[in-house]
């Protein structure tokens, strides 16, 4: 699922499948996604649409949670988790820049410079602190 979405940010993934997923996380008590600042900083970001702001939140959830199953050592760090949801999201974001280049968002890129330059999860830690 993850996969796909991050593929094609805008129409990877069908209604039953984020339902699916929705469902999947309320059901499974090992794994909390909390939807802060950094969530919101992404869904803000770069998209224009409520619609397309959904789709950015629903991949960063997936992607937090496919983390959270690869590597269940994060899931008690909030920090490690918001950073594997934006990673997701700034690969979907790479892919949607492929197919229209329009869409490139100066503030989103801050968070793909941060990733080139190995610094993600401090920039993530920033937006965290808005949050205090």
């Amino acid at each position: 699922m993850a996969r796909s979405s991050e593929l094609d940010l805008l129409n990877g993934s069908s209604d039953l499948d984020r339902f699916w997923f929705i469902q999947f996380i309320a059901s499974v008590p090992d794994i909390t996604i909390r939807i802060g600042s950094v969530a919101m900083w992404c869904t803000e970001s770069f998209l224009q649409t409520e619609r397309e702001q959904a789709f950015i939140l629903y991949h960063f959830m997936l992607s937090a949670v496919s983390a959270i199953i690869n590597n269940p050592e994060i899931s008690n760090d909030p920090e490690a988790v918001d950073t594997a949801g934006v990673e997701g999201v700034i690969r979907a974001y790479k892919n949607l820049l492929q197919a229209d280049p329009g869409r490139r968002s100066s503030v989103f890129d801050e968070a793909v410079t941060s990733q080139e330059k190995g610094n993600l999860r401090e920039f993530v830690k920033k937006l965290r602190e808005k949050e205090k």
